[in-house]
This record gives structure tokens, C-alpha cells and sequence, in this order.
């Protein structure tokens, strides 16, 4: 009982990370950064100016615990863990794991992240336009097909209609 009134809220929030399309842009930002050669710390202050919604506020939550002297592994993967998203924990993951390693591969394991996204939602695009068909027939059946219907049949059952004043 419990699971299913938390469930529906906990989606659309999850969902609200991709809807928003932040995370892309955030994925974005940080490759540019590494190419130019920013700190993570630096291209978060630059995404928190530059974004609106979900992302900036989960952004300016790890901006505040860094400030606060937290870690900024643990402010990272402490906001990673609150969106619920899967795509933002393993975003969170793979720049948390790259810059303790020192891995110098981190744009291009980015660069496979962010296709990977992109992936991800023109599959959903292509499957909102399958269900559209669907959605769609009742529409089209009553504004192109019942008209001719009743504009065809009208003189049959204007026929009809003297026959019954034979009786």
C-alpha cells in the first residue's frame, strides 16, 4: 500500500532528470571543461549559472556541502542517491572514479555516456511514436469516417422513410 502512493511521485522526479534534458547538457559541460582543462569543482559553479530546474538545484545542493567542507565525493554521490535517477548516479560514479584514478580517458567515457543518453530518449521518441497510431484512430474514425458514413447513408434512409407512408 505504502509502495504504491510513493511510487508515482519517486517516477516523476526520477523522470524529471531526463524531461528536463540538464543531464545531457551537464554531461556536455563537464567534457568541454576536461578538454579545456577545468577542475569538476569549477564546471559545477559554471552548470549552476548557466541552468534552470532539477539539475541546478541538485547541482547547488553539492556546491553547498563542498562549501560546507564535505567531500566532494560524497556531495556528488549524496545528490546522486537523492534524484533517484540511475543516469545521474552512474554520471556521479564515473567522475568520481575517474578523478581518483587520475584517468586521463574520463572525456571518453563521457562521450559513450552522453550517446548512450541520446540513445535512451530517441528510443522513448520512436516508442511515443508507435503509441501515437493508437491514440489517434478514434480521432480520425469520427471526424473522417462516421461523416461519410452518415453522408452515404442519408439518402437511404431518407427512402426508407417513405416507405413506411405506404402503411
Amino acid at each position: 500500500m505504502f509502495y504504491t502512493g510513493w511510487r508515482k511521485p519517486i517516477e516523476n522526479h526520477r523522470e524529471t532528470f531526463m524531461k528536463d534534458d540538464q543531464l545531457p547538457v551537464v554531461v556536455e559541460m563537464f567534457i568541454t571543461g576536461i578538454e579545456v582543462g577545468l577542475s569538476a569543482e569549477h564546471i559545477i559553479t559554471n552548470a549552476i549559472k548557466n541552468l534552470k530546474g532539477v539539475m541546478e538545484s541538485s547541482l547547488i545542493s553539492v556546491q553547498n556541502k563542498m562549501d560546507a567542507g564535505v567531500s566532494f565525493k560524497e556531495a556528488l554521490m549524496d545528490a546522486a542517491e537523492q534524484s533517484f535517477c540511475i543516469y545521474f548516479i552512474r554520471f556521479a560514479t564515473l567522475i568520481i572514479q575517474n578523478r581518483e584514478a587520475g584517468d586521463t580517458e574520463t572525456k571518453r567515457y563521457l562521450e559513450e555516456f552522453l550517446e548512450e543518453i541520446e540513445e535512451l530518449k530517441t528510443n522513448k521518441r520512436i516508442e511515443q511514436a508507435g503509441r501515437l497510431d493508437n491514440k489517434l484512430f478514434f480521432p480520425i474514425f469520427l471526424g473522417y469516417f462516421l461523416p461519410i458514413l452518415i453522408i452515404f447513408s442519408l439518402p437511404f434512409l431518407m427512402s426508407l422513410s417513405g416507405l413506411f407512408d405506404i402503411f
